[in-house]
Order: structure tokens, then sequence, then C-alpha cells
């Protein structure tokens, strides 16, 4: 898993993977690459107005060659008893 940090950006679409539209949002990583992550998965594990996120580049692209993103994030650190 390789993690970076991504700027949220205001360009929401379908976008086509595996020959069906999902709604995914565009996100800028460090690197400068734009990628795209789906937009339910990025909601369910971030807060609706975070403006950074964490993101797992994956190794495919879309129908239409855009590159792709997992939402990730920081596991929550066990607790000591």
């Amino acid at each position: 898993m390789f993690v970076l940090t991504a700027k949220v950006l205001s360009k929401k679409e379908g976008v086509p993977v595996e020959g069906q539209k999902v709604l995914c949002r565009a996100v800028k990583g460090a690197d400068g690459d734009t990628y795209w992550v789906v937009e339910k998965n990025r909601l369910k594990a971030n807060s609706a107005d975070s403006s950074v996120i964490l993101i797992d580049p994956v190794d495919f692209l879309s129908d239409d060659g855009r590159k792709l993103a997992r939402v990730s994030y920081w596991p929550e650190e066990e607790k000591a008893d």
C-alpha cells in the first residue's frame, strides 16, 4: 500500500470503470497527479467537508484512461488497557 495525501477538488462526475459509470470525485495527490476516488467511499471514510484525504493509488486506469485511487485512512491506534 502506497498512501498519499490528496486535496479534494470540486469536480465530481460519472467515471467509466469496467463498463459502468461510477460517481467519483477528483483529488490532487501530493505527487501532483489527479486521481479519481469513489465519492460514496470518500464520504464514508472522511467528513464531507474534509479538504485533504488519504488515498492509495491503484495500478489500473478507468475505461477512459483516468488514474484511480482508493480512499484510505489511518487505522485507529490500539488503546492500552
